[in-house]
């Protein structure tokens, strides 16, 4: 554990964004303003199939099907530009759906937060697949 004098800030680059991720457990994804995946950590990599490696630079939609893509890039447009704050998704009435590198399709729980960084926007999502829910 870290003590830092009350008021302390601490200012993170993505190397340290990366380590912090890392450590937790549940499947998280960061994306920038464009939804491109920044960081990944491995329970993303054991939920989604594919490596760290396969996704960084690449579009948040290929986490996800299809028919979801061009509701979600509006959704998520609109998320950053307002820059609202945290938040579950799953407080909507449609349901949330993510898609594996096999292409098989799974519900999913989901809470957003964004934050700026070196004068850019990013957004993070910690996810919970429903099928490791119920094994709980």
């Amino acid at each position: 554990m870290i003590n830092l004098p009350k008021g302390t800030k601490l200012k993170l680059g993505i190397d340290q964004l990366d380590f912090l991720i890392e450590q937790l457990s549940d499947p998280v994804v960061a994306v920038d303003r464009q939804l491109i995946i920044v960081s990944y950590n491995k329970a993303a990599e054991a939920c989604f199939q594919y490596t760290k490696d396969e996704v960084i630079g690449k579009h948040l939609n290929m986490l996800m099907p299809d028919n979801f893509h061009t509701n979600h890039n509006q959704l998520a447009e609109k998320y950053m530009k307002d820059n609202e704050p945290p938040r579950s998704m799953n407080n909507r009435k449609t349901l949330i759906y993510a898609k594996r590198k096999d292409g098989y399709e799974f519900l999913i729980k989901v809470a957003i937060s964004n934050w700026h960084m070196s004068g850019q926007q990013y957004a993070l999502a910690i996810i919970n697949s429903f099928e490791s829910i119920a094994k709980k």
